[in-house]
């Protein structure tokens, strides 16, 4: 049986040629489920593999289970290794001390025992979202409900980043109660909390934003990769406001200030 005709039961095929480097081959076809509406899910075939792909989530942590990730570099072993799970793997560029915070907790650990994977099957977190890689879609939903469970355990509003206020300028330092709801990274998420928020909201986040995003671009350009969690939720301070002003037309372009 095609995998293609396994998606239809979960939407609309759509064709796609999509080359994934941890996969080493091409997914052709996906559907948009439809059926999940706090994120966005993808489900993808390719000839011999299905990948979940979970989209509008803000994640502040980065790891992988049962495969090494190629996209990100994900490939370091986690030492010691839970008992009772698939390997655990890291970035060695990216931090792990959120993940090793994630995993000492029984719950947790406990859905990725649930996710039951066994051999080519795997699992990716990235910052904006999770791939995984399943040999079958038989126990779909329920497979998608442990994944639920898990992007709400990693959300950043779950995972709370501690913010060094003391290396952010005063003159940004007015930014900081913003980066909890609005400091959001993944394109998806972004476009979902501008279409949610109120006018007067939007407004506020403009005209408190735009005039300093000089003072935000200099501020980052003082660093180089990787930067510091405070300059990468400024620059998604930045990035919101634009966005919002772009589609609202509130005119921030025209009071932003010289750094």
């Amino acid at each position: 049986m095609q995998l293609s005709k396994v998606l239809s039961v979960y939407g609309k095929v759509r064709t796609c040629s999509i080359l994934d480097p941890n996969y080493e081959g091409v997914f052709n076809s996906y559907v948009k489920y439809g059926a999940e509406k706090e994120y966005k899910v993808l489900l993808y075939c390719s000839d011999s593999l299905f990948k979940i792909e979970l989209k509008g989530i803000t994640i502040d942590a980065t790891f992988a289970v049962n495969i090494k990730d190629r996209i990100c570099l994900i490939n370091e072993v986690l030492k010691p290794q839970p008992a009772n799970i698939p390997p655990i793997y890291l970035s060695s560029t990216l931090g792990s001390e959120n993940v090793l915070a994630w995993l000492s907790s029984d719950r947790n650990v406990g859905y990725i025992e649930d996710l039951k994977l066994v051999q080519n099957e795997g699992l990716v977190v990235y910052r904006n979202g999770m791939v995984l890689y399943v040999n079958s879609l038989d126990n779909f939903k329920d497979t998608l409900q442990t994944l639920l469970l898990m992007a709400n355990s990693l959300r950043v509003t779950e995972m709370q980043t501690v913010v060094n206020a003391n290396i952010i300028p005063t003159v940004l330092k007015p930014l900081i109660p913003y980066f909890k709801d609005w400091a959001i990274s993944d394109d998806f998420a972004r476009q979902q909390k501008i279409s949610r928020a109120s006018e007067k909201k939007k407004r506020e986040i403009v005209f408190v934003i735009c005039p300093l995003l000089n003072d935000i671009d200099a501020f980052i350009a003082n660093f180089k990769e990787p930067m510091p969690d405070e300059a990468i939720l400024l620059g998604n301070l930045a990035v919101m406001a634009m966005e919002i002003d772009q589609l609202h037309g509130f005119g921030g372009s025209k009071i932003r200030k010289d750094a």
